[in-house]
């Protein structure tokens, strides 16, 4: 049976009469080190329990256990009078909720006989716990040595694991493993990741087990026997005929990779020195791949501030401009990068599902990216999406570049026809000399839709280059509204006209998957229209994408914009849509399109699951540092699995109205 576990950092065992002696002298002198402020314990006040190290609780009768609090005099009481005892999970100092303290008697100066009783309702449970005594004044609780209590009688196998501080020198703090019986699994959890990762590859474990204890037939040695934990590791205990395997696993802090950057004015927390999104910082950055990719050592870059809504939220989005070409997390090298909060998206998997199904697709790039968890100026801020920016380059959105002098330098008299072009369609950019507002398509705000050229970069654009393509844009935007404009025209005469528009000047099938990529992952930013991308090579049609911000509304009915995709096609209205889907070649291309995709698409969930499964450590403890206070996605009052399954079960019932839907269409 599965026991009740709340920390992932507990200390199973159970009481093997054989080892008490040994183990008592192991774990006695190792106690909780922090306490429940959240700074490291005082140590004016010592509270120690006389224990074996490990003890099994009676449900009838409890335990009974000797505590020893000096100085002698130290009051722990109520204003009853009755003794603050707790009992708490080691080194979280959370309250164990599967025990309590029933009773506390004095017996003389500093020495008191406590009872611990279960409440656990029947079920087994292996738990690290400590004793905390509370003080009044100063108000602050002290915490004692760690012990093991379990409720039931264990045979043959491995009763606890841990990594000690005695025995491991690098380590901060002891650490001690959660226990899965489902899966007879020992988890271990580094906690501090602020100066650097722990060094899996020479840990030495402290374990109590009946029987002999071997990994790969070489005998093991309770905190002695060196292993690398880089990889679960496979314990063997045997007893007679008998023989037990554990998986042992040893995760440094989420398991995720770690960014490690320092600005030059070493503020913090990150939303206090973070407060510009047009003046760049300087800084450097390293990575520890954490066992999963390549570190990178310590390179200066420079980063500022991004985003429009979140920008007003306390968890900055910011991008990060290296002086030279880095690779990334496996991801190929440029010097543009941006580090996604997520602030709103208690999943944390949004974007990076939209951009896995924008590969599905005929859609020729979409951004790349990796969850890693940010320490900023030595403080922990989260974790972030490290992902490529959406800039035109071979590896990115691969359109011909502006040449380069033998300097370096961009050459800028190049004529508008000889280079490509990277245009943004969004009613909230700040404002450019490198955008035009167009009566194409009003916003649901009332606003006009704006045109912004992203490539050629501001500083190499041209008169000349922008005129050029805000012409072409003009002109295709003109002939499409006058096709649905002409009252006289008849039905051939419209899907003539059509056929001829969309065989000179667009590429349809981006245009059709880019669309499908909005109407399954709900995404409203189409009918505003934000970050809406479309791009132009040299002599070429344009293209659609790429897809870019899906953290905000997506994937959910109840935000008041997304209600309509409960029952309808979504987005087969916005922009250039609404005249595209006049054509009933179009519309036949997009139902033959969407047939194709839907196989793919149905394994989408399982991605979810499995990324979520990755992600579960780095949810626990960025959500601890950034609480969901956002509605916007309809999960905010969820637990994480619980938004993981709204999300997956979302997605489900929007590919079967899609479906129901292009059926009727």
């Amino acid at each position: 049976m599965i026991g009740l576990f709340e920390s992932v950092k507990c200390y199973f065992s159970a009481r093997f009469v054989l080892w008490l002696s040994i183990f008592s002298m192991v774990i006695l002198s190792f106690g909780c080190s922090k306490s429940d402020e959240g700074v490291d314990t005082p140590s004016a006040v010592e509270v120690r329990v006389e224990t074996s190290g490990a003890e099994t609780l009676s449900s009838e009768k409890g335990l009974e256990l000797m505590l020893k609090v000096s100085p002698s005099d130290t009051d722990f009481t109520y204003a009853n009078g009755s003794y603050n005892v707790k009992l708490f999970y080691a080194q979280t100092n959370r309250f164990a909720t599967e025990v309590y303290v029933s009773d506390v008697v004095k017996l003389s100066s500093g020495s008191y006989r406590i009872t611990i009783a279960d409440r656990s309702g029947g079920k087994n449970f292996m738990l690290n716990l400590c004793v905390g005594i509370t003080t009044s004044n100063p108000t602050k609780t002290f915490y004692s040595n760690a012990f093991t209590l379990n409720n039931y009688e264990m045979t043959t196998g491995l009763a606890s694991l841990s990594f000690h501080k005695q025995s491991n020198p690098q380590l901060k703090e002891d650490i001690y493993c959660s226990y899965d019986e489902s899966t007879q699994t020992f988890t271990a959890r580094a906690t501090d990741i602020t100066s650097g990762l722990v060094d899996p590859t020479q840990l030495v474990a402290t374990f109590v087990a009946q029987g002999d204890v071997t990994i790969n037939g070489k005998a093991q040695q309770s905190g002695v026997t060196p292993n690398d934990f880089s990889k679960p590791v496979i314990y063997t205990v045997t007893s007679g005929s008998e023989k037990k395997e554990y998986t042992v696993r040893f995760i440094n802090f989420t398991g995720l990779p770690v960014v490690y950057i320092n600005t030059v004015t070493r503020q913090t927390p990150i939303n206090r020195d973070i407060t510009s999104k047009t003046e760049w910082k300087d800084a450097s950055l390293r990575i520890e791949g954490n066992g999963i990719f390549d570190d990178l050592e310590e390179v200066p870059l420079q980063l500022r501030g991004r985003g429009n809504v979140s920008w007003g939220w306390d968890k900055k989005a910011f991008n990060i401009k290296f002086t030279k070409q880095q690779k990334v997390l496996g991801m190929k090298k440029h010097k543009r990068w941006i580090m996604l909060a997520n602030y709103a998206d208690i999943t944390m998997l949004r974007n990076d599902v939209a951009y896995r199904i924008s590969d599905m697709t005929s859609l020729k790039w979409a951004p790349k990216g990796q969850h890693v968890e940010l320490v900023y100026n030595g403080k922990y801020s989260g974790t972030y999406y490290l992902c490529e920016q959406v800039r035109v380059d071979k590896d990115r959105v691969a359109i011909t570049e502006l040449p380069k002098n033998a300097d370096g330098s961009t050459l800028n008299n190049v004529t508008p026809d000889k280079v490509g072009y990277l245009v943004e369609f969004d009613f909230h950019a700040d404002a450019t000399k490198w955008q035009w507002r167009t009566s194409f398509h009003h916003t649901k705000y009332g606003k006009e839709s704006i045109y912004l050229v992203k490539y050629p970069d501001d500083e190499d654009l041209t008169d000349a280059q922008f005129n050029y393509i805000k012409g072409l844009i003009q002109d295709l935007e003109s002939q499409l509204m006058t096709i649905k404009e002409n009252p006289s025209a008849n039905e051939a005469q419209i899907n003539e006209q059509f056929e001829q528009i969309i065989n000179k000047n667009i590429d349809p099938m981006s245009f059709i998957d880019y669309w499908l990529v909005y109407e399954v992952c709900i995404n409203h930013e189409i009918l505003n229209p934000g970050s809406v991308y479309l791009h132009k090579d040299v002599g070429g049609k344009f293209f659609a994408g790429p897809t870019w911000d899906f953290d905000y509304g997506t994937f959910n009915f109840t935000y008041h914009e997304a209600q309509p995709a409960s029952n309808s096609l979504y987005v087969s209205g916005a922009v250039w849509y609404r005249y595209l889907f006049r054509n009933p070649k179009m519309k036949a291309m997009a139902k033959a399109r969407w047939k194709e995709l839907k196989p793919q698409l149905q394994q989408v969930p399982q991605y979810i699951t499995e990324k979520s499964e990755y992600l579960k450590y780095a949810a626990q403890e960025n959500l601890q540092l950034w609480p969901m206070t956002i509605t916007t996605n309809g999960d905010s009052h969820l637990s994480y699995s619980e938004s993981i399954n709204a999300m997956k079960r979302v997605f489900n019932e929007r590919l079967q109205i899609i479906d129901r839907c292009i059926e009727e269409w």
